[in-house]
């Protein structure tokens, strides 16, 4: 089961919830409690073999593809369509692909979103 940290909730204002996507433990640190604070839902997905996510191979033989199900599977349980927000290998890969958009698993799980090493006062 991968490692998923949920904070804050959806509401009026804010119906859709953000997922962060790489490491749970980075985003929960550094994001959770801030966009929770902020009035959002924010979720951190570990990818397999980061965070607390296990690993049944060494981490360098993941494709792109099985972080494109790690995003989805998660996605899923939160209804579909969240708000994806990440930084280098949870948001694109070295090809250019995104996690989403391989058109093998389906439609791609929208917006996604880049973000910097620390909430920057204002951009909320």
């Amino acid at each position: 089961m991968l490692e998923v940290i949920d904070k804050g909730s959806c509401n009026q204002a804010h119906p859709v919830p953000l997922l962060f996507v790489h490491g749970g433990w980075c985003c929960d640190d550094h994001f959770l409690e801030f966009f929770a604070g902020a009035g959002y839902r924010a979720v951190a997905l570990s990818l397999r073999g980061h965070g607390n996510s296990p690993t049944t191979k060494p981490i360098r033989s993941y494709s792109i593809a099985d972080c494109v199900d790690d995003v989805r599977a998660t996605a899923d349980k939160l209804g579909g369509r969240p708000v994806r927000c990440s930084n280098g290998h949870g948001l694109t890969s070295p090809n250019g692909s995104t996690p989403g958009s391989n058109p093998r698993s389906g439609p791609p799980v929208p917006r996604a979103a880049g973000r910097a090493r620390r909430p920057v006062p204002g951009w909320v």
